[in-house]
Parts: C-alpha cells; structure tokens; sequence
C-alpha cells in the first residue's frame, strides 16, 4: 500500500512549482519549470532525476512501474488520483482521507470558543510554513489592503513564512514562530483565532493543518484548489473564493465567513480513520 503525500511521483520539485516558487497553473509540463526541478531537486531525488535523464516523462514511468506494484495507491483526495492520472499514471488510486490516530497530536486539538465580539477585530489564523505556493504573496496583499483600508482583521501565522521580516513590517501581522506538532493546541487555546485561512495558490494532497483548523472549530477560507478546497466542499464547512480574486475581494470573503451566523452554529462533519486498519479496510475506488 502506498500513500500519495506530495507529488514527487511527478515532478522532482515535489509541488508544481515555478522557478520563482509559484505554481505551474494548468501546465505541469511547464518547460521552464521542469528544468529548475531537475536542475535544483527535492534532496533524496537526485537518482532518480538521474536516472531519468532530465527527462519529465521517463521520469514519471518509473515512479509508475513502483506504483503499479502496489496493491492499493491511496489519495487523500479525488483531486490527487485526477491530477495523477492526467499526468498519467495508471495505477490502481482509492481515496481516502489520511488517518488521524488517537496519538496524533491533531486528535487532541478541541474547538475553541472565541465568539467573535462586536467591535472585535477577526483573528485569522495561518498554520504552518507559508511559503509562496502556500499563498505567501496572497497573505502579504490581504494583509496590506486590510491595513491601509483599516478592516477589523488580524492575521495570525502560527509558523512562518518565506519573509518573516517583510510582513511584520505591517501592524497587522503577528508572527508565532515554528512549533512542534505537541505545541498546536496549545498555541491555538492562548491566541484564540476565529477563522483559518489557506491562500494555496498550488494543489495540496491532503493538508494536516487544514485537519487542525476543522478541529479546532476554526471555519476554513480556502483558496478553489486541490484538496483543501475539495475537503472544505465535501464537509460543507468552510468557504472556497476563487484564486483570480482580488486582495480586496478575498478580504471581503474572511470578513463574511467571520460574521456569518451559520459559522458559529456549524461544526465540522468530516471523518478520519483513527486506525491503520480502518483505513486500509474502506476505500473509494476511483
């Protein structure tokens, strides 16, 4: 059994990313951006970039011939298996959401209750490591518009970013620093954000910080692709914006999903498997 986790199957870079760090757009042969993979790639690849020849399509077969000896290739998403077989792999996909077991320290995280005040400026909160495919630049321009057009939001990045420095230039940033897996619940309990933000402008194949915020009660504003938009839509919780929008169009999107009534008198529907054995026993065939 073989869990599809990043899309190093498919490209040395991992993620559909450009030489500047932005995504490929509908293009994952883009010329340009196939050479920087082979050229500077994901460490532990380089036999296989090698052995490929810098070649995308050879490089694709034989990650396809090891897929293809796999009794089952699970996808967090349908998003993931589509995505694979467009490039086109063949192996035998099923989807299936990534197991969140008792251990894990996502599985402790509780909903936080944090009634948004009148008058209370919104805490949005960012997971992880924001780089730009992770929507670095979108956060940097909502964040701008949002200062200079004074709107009640604060964004809150439980991690880092690519440039740390430029955005806590903005008074409405604030910067909690990388943190351990253990540390998250924590964290969120004693900052206490209303909402999650994930501004991908590239395809996730699952996301565990978006397992996080839908944990911790904290409604989802996700970006229209790959899984996260995907989860959000099959849970009916949380709100997908299209990526053309606008910083200031995008900002109105957050400023709905925090004062929406429905939010505060949703929870989250979406199951995991708390066991291995759960999930290798129920799957989609796709």
């Amino acid at each position: 059994t073989v869990t599809i986790h990043d899309y190093a199957w498919a490209t040395p870079s991992v993620t559909f990313t450009t030489p500047s760090g932005g995504y490929f757009g509908d293009d994952a042969d883009n010329a340009a951006a196939v050479a920087a993979s082979f050229s500077h790639p994901y460490p532990g690849l380089e036999p296989w970039t090698e052995q490929a020849g810098n070649d995308i399509n050879a490089y694709r077969k034989m990650f396809d011939a090891i897929l293809l000896r796999a009794d089952h290739v699970m996808c967090g998403a349908r998003d993931v298996a589509a995505r694979m077989k467009a490039l086109g792999f063949t192996a035998n996909f099923t989807v299936r959401p990534h197991p969140l077991p008792e251990s894990s320290p996502h599985a402790g995280i509780v909903p936080i209750k944090a009634p948004l005040q009148v008058g209370e400026t919104i805490r949005v909160a960012l997971l992880g490591g924001i780089s730009e495919i992770k929507g670095f630049s979108q956060l940097l321009a909502c964040a701008r518009h949002a200062s200079q057009n004074n709107l009640p939001i604060r964004f809150q990045v439980f991690g880092y970013t690519e440039n740390d420095a430029l955005l806590q230039t903005l008074p409405n940033v604030s910067i909690l620093g990388r943190y351990q897996d253990a540390d998250i619940a924590r964290m969120l309990k004693k900052h206490r954000p209303h909402i999650s933000f994930f501004p991908n402008t590239g395809p996730e194949t699952f996301s565990y910080t978006l397992t996080a915020a839908m944990k911790a009660g904290l409604w989802p504003v996700v970006s229209d692709i790959g899984a996260t938009a995907e989860r959000v839509k099959e849970s009916g919780y949380g709100s997908v914006y299209s990526r053309s929008l606008t910083p200031d169009l995008i900002c109105k999107v957050i400023l709905d999903a925090a004062y929406a009534k429905e939010r505060t008198s949703r929870t989250h529907t979406e199951n995991q498997p708390a066991e291995l054995s759960e999930y290798l026993a129920s799957s989609l065939s796709v």
